[in-house]
C-alpha cells in the first residue's frame, strides 16, 4: 500500500468492559491518536472459542450485544469521530487482518483476568 493510503489507527479492544466513561485505555488512545493525528477504532470481539465455551449463556451474549449496541449509540450521538465495530473472528485473525489493512499505532485495553479460556 503505497504511504499515502495508510491508515494510522489506534485501537481500543473492549472485551468483558463495556463502557465509554471512565475507561482509562480509552482516555490513552484519544490522547495518543489525537496527538499524532491519527484515528481510533474501537473494537469487540466475538471470539468463537468464547462463544462455544460450556460457561458462555445466551444471556451473557445478549448483555453484551446490547453494552455495545449502546455504546455505539452513544458514539454516535456525541459526535466522536471514531470508528466503532463488533466481529465475530479469533482475536489473532482480527489483528493479522488488521494489521494487513492499516498501520497499527497502539492497542489498548484492561488485560482480562475473567476466565482461562478468555
Amino acid at each position: 500500500m503505497p504511504p499515502e493510503l495508510v491508515k494510522y489507527i489506534h485501537i481500543v479492544w473492549f472485551k468483558r468492559d463495556l463502557r465509554l466513561r471512565d475507561y482509562e485505555p480509552l482516555a490513552h488512545a484519544l490522547k495518543f491518536a489525537a496527538e499524532a493525528g491519527h484515528s481510533v477504532l474501537l473494537l469487540h470481539i466475538f471470539e468463537p472459542s468464547n462463544l462455544q465455551h460450556p460457561t458462555t449463556a445466551n444471556r451473557h451474549l445478549q448483555f453484551r450485544w446490547q453494552a455495545w449496541a449502546s455504546m455505539q449509540k452513544e458514539v454516535t450521538e456525541l459526535g466522536w469521530p471514531l470508528s466503532i465495530e463488533a466481529v465475530q473472528a479469533d482475536a489473532l485473525d482480527c489483528f493479522e487482518w488488521l494489521s494487513e489493512e492499516c498501520a497499527i499505532h497502539g492497542i489498548y485495553s484492561y488485560k482480562e483476568t475473567a476466565l482461562r479460556h478468555t
